[in-house]
């Protein structure tokens, strides 16, 4: 890996790229969705103990439902963390 990371916005060309080759760097620390493996994913535990952690960056998932709420998950529908189908779009 040699401690660089480049990322870049692929679809938004026209912005300055996040994270650049940079020379002797560590390999940075994402937490996605937050230290999942403590705590539930995308929940404020999660979160915290990422941050706890030092973690360098917390990935989350942000979904919105039909009614316009915006909701930490994953995936697009509820079925794999609840005893539910639906499609997290459809939830009122």
């Amino acid at each position: 890996y040699g401690g660089k990371l480049t990322f870049l916005y692929a679809s938004y060309p026209d912005r300055p790229p996040l994270l650049t080759q940079q020379p002797n760097r560590q390999p940075l620390i994402i937490a996605h969705r937050g230290y999942s493996t403590v705590a539930p994913e995308n929940t404020l535990p999660a979160i915290e103990a990422a941050i706890a952690t030092q973690a360098d960056f917390v990935e989350i998932d942000v979904r919105v439902t039909a009614d316009g709420v915006p909701v930490l998950m994953h995936d697009r529908s509820v079925k794999r963390t609840t005893d539910g189908e639906t499609n997290i779009a459809k939830l009122p």
